[in-house]
């Protein structure tokens, strides 16, 4: 994966936002709002999921890319960063994810 290619992609969503939603299809999700983004990306999940379950790698990454393209929107929409959500992984560097999980309850 080249290095970078998740900050352009959040890039192409922001600069998405005031191209309209009769040309973008990220504006028009945005224009949805944080609920509607979320079941897209609940729907975007769901394919990955099919896509990994049948065990066909060309649609899975396919599906995963989608994946991520409508978390970058739900993000935007949220006004959350990729920066904040990249801080958030690297404090769990070095963590067990057993305790990851734990620390949750």
């Amino acid at each position: 994966m080249k290095q970078g290619i998740l900050e352009a992609l959040a890039a192409v969503v922001a600069s998405r936002v005031h191209a309209g939603e009769t040309v973008s299809y990220t504006a028009q999700l945005l224009g949805k709002g944080p609920a509607a983004i979320a079941r897209k990306v609940g729907e975007e999940s769901l394919e990955v999921l099919v896509e990994a379950v049948r065990g066909d790698k060309a649609l899975t990454i396919k599906e995963s890319a989608d994946l991520l393209s409508h978390l970058a929107v739900l993000w935007h929409g949220m006004e959350t960063s990729m920066k904040e959500v990249g801080a958030e992984l690297e404090a769990r560097q070095g963590q067990s994810g057993l305790d990851e999980k734990r620390s949750r309850s």
